[in-house]
């Protein structure tokens, strides 16, 4: 992987500091991934990342980092079982997809990987840091029938998400503690990237 665009101050610092492990054996000239802190208030849209038959470059895999998650707290992530493309549209023109997706219980120092092709979404009460691509494309493919400040339903992006799920996937979750472990040893995004973010945030992984 090789690093993009224009660093900025506080990304020199990181390049120089972090080297190799943050952008790989390219020449560091642009920052490789986004963090973002996320406090859900409510349940957020229910989304899809594109990856599942592109170029590396456009890809979006992400993990998340849950700092804080209310007793009740849960996660979408993928599905329940066996879903086909035809049972979701359905449930999708019949405004009902949520026996579809898998609800997940969630506590404080989880990680969470979401690979490109994962139906995803971030449920009320959890704060957490979120480690992506910097890919911008994001298709929405369910927001609970909301409508937005101008009092219509909010854009979704069913056929483009429809088109972008992994159908195949069956996303795990993993502990700080393992993913740190093994950081070094898989090369994965999220590991290899989320141990770079722990450092920069002093987080604890534990023993």
């Amino acid at each position: 992987m090789r690093c993009k665009a224009s660093l900025s101050p506080i990304d020199t610092h990181l390049a120089q500091n972090f080297g190799a492990a943050l952008c790989g054996d390219g020449i560091p000239d642009g920052f490789p991934f986004l963090v973002k802190l996320i406090d859900a208030a409510q349940d957020l849209s229910v989304q899809v990342h594109p990856g599942k038959d592109l170029h590396d470059d456009e890809r979006k895999d992400e993990s998340w980092i849950l700092l804080r998650a209310d007793t009740k707290a849960s996660l979408i992530h993928g599905f329940n079982g066996s879903v086909s493309r035809e049972q979701l549209g359905e449930a999708l023109a019949h405004g009902d997809p949520m026996p579809l997706f898998r609800q997940v219980p969630v506590t404080a120092g989880t990680i969470v990987r979401v690979p490109p092709g994962t139906v995803h979404a971030i449920g009320a009460g959890i704060l957490l840091l979120e480690v992506q691509d910097p890919m911008p494309r994001t298709y929405r493919l369910w927001d609970y029938a909301r409508r937005g400040l101008d009092g219509n339903p909010r854009e979704l992006h069913v056929e483009q998400a429809l088109r972008a799920i992994d159908w195949t996937i069956v996303p795990s979750f993993s502990s700080l503690v393992l993913c740190l472990r093994t950081a070094g040893v898989t090369g994965d995004f999220s590991c290899r990237h989320l141990a770079i973010v722990s450092k920069i945030f002093n987080f604890q992984a534990g023993s």
